[in-house]
């Protein structure tokens, strides 16, 4: 059982039936290094999902089934939020049928149920998984782990402090280089959605620390970048810098959200760097600061006031006004 997520997810721990890793030698359950997972179930009434005519899926209604449901869910979503990772591939088996399902930001996809026995689907699935590359099975290789002998993997780790054997990330948004290691922010409980991560970033080029947000974006709207740039522009104060910004490049960095082909709407992942690490409202130093730090945003939303609907729509989804500098 892997308890790293107990707080989180307010289980007993993480258990699959079947867990698949890329190395030999595991002996306890270990999401955070989990390529895929299996879930095993004997009756009818646990089926997650069931086929309708014309190969259409939908899920079951019982309550033996929306429990299954969340099983697969909070496992696939730890795998999601634990690791670098676009997707999460997984199967699932009652007696001789099988189904495939795909986890990623946009929701599941689950193929129609199949005899395993008298096809050839689940072994090629498993013949395919083993063969593909890190990136065909769902790992986001533009967050690269950083070398020992990278020029500047002293420097990030002091300024990150973080011990040598510590391992961080090297990442790079907009032609520029910057340096992490583990999220200060991210949630497990939300299996859809933009699966916001933040990091304290090392800036090699201005040897500080910096905001990174990791997050996938919904095409419906406009980067944060951009309402960062018009809220500048708009002279609207006590907001953050931004020092990259950018869609990840790659044909597995974005993901359609409809099965309609009209329907052009994609979460596509997103980076932005931001000038500064703030500190949680709690860890005011005195009374001052905590008043002022409230003034300052409310003096940027009132300034927000002024613009017009657009606007105010996109400080609401992205707003970050205040900032208390670290000391």
């Amino acid at each position: 059982i892997d308890r790293d997520f107990i707080p989180v997810l307010g289980v007993g721990g993480v258990k699959p039936d079947l867990v698949l890793y890329s190395f030999h030698g595991a002996t306890t359950t270990f999401m955070k290094s989990a390529e895929s997972f299996g879930e095993f179930k004997k009756a009818r009434k646990d089926e997650p999902s069931r086929d309708e005519k014309g190969g259409k899926v939908v899920e079951g209604d019982s309550q033996t089934s929306k429990l299954t449901r969340g099983q697969i869910t909070i496992y696939s979503s730890v795998i999601l939020s634990s690791q670098q990772r676009t997707r999460v591939f997984s199967f699932y088996v009652r007696e001789h049928l099988a189904r495939l399902l795909c986890h990623s930001r946009a929701g599941f996809l689950v193929t129609p149920s199949f005899n395993y026995v008298t096809t050839p689907y689940l072994r090629e699935f498993f013949w395919r998984y083993t063969h593909a590359s890190n990136a065909e099975r769902g790992h986001d290789e533009t967050m690269q782990k950083l070398l020992e002998d990278d020029d500047h993997s002293e420097a990030a780790k002091a300024k990150l402090n973080v011990t040598a054997s510590e391992p961080l990330l090297k990442v790079e948004v907009e032609n520029k280089v910057f340096y992490l290691s583990e999220p200060f922010l991210f949630r497990h409980n939300q299996p859809i959605g933009r699966g916001t991560r933040c990091f304290k970033a090392y800036d090699p080029q201005q040897k500080c620390l910096v905001l990174l947000k990791d997050t996938w974006r919904n095409t419906q709207y406009r980067r944060e970048g951009e309402v960062y740039a018009e809220l500048h522009e708009s002279k609207v104060p006590n907001i953050l810098q931004v020092i990259a910004e950018g869609d990840v490049r790659g044909n597995l960095q974005h993901i359609k959200l409809s099965a309609d082909k009209e329907d052009e709407s994609e979460m596509v992942h997103y980076r932005i760097v931001l000038a500064k690490v703030g500190r949680p409202l709690d860890k005011f130093t005195s009374s001052y600061e905590l008043v002022k730090g409230f003034s300052d945003a409310f003096e940027g939303v009132r300034m927000c006031l002024h613009l017009n609907e657009s606007d105010l729509r996109g400080l609401a989804a992205h707003s970050s006004l205040c900032c208390l500098e670290q000391t």
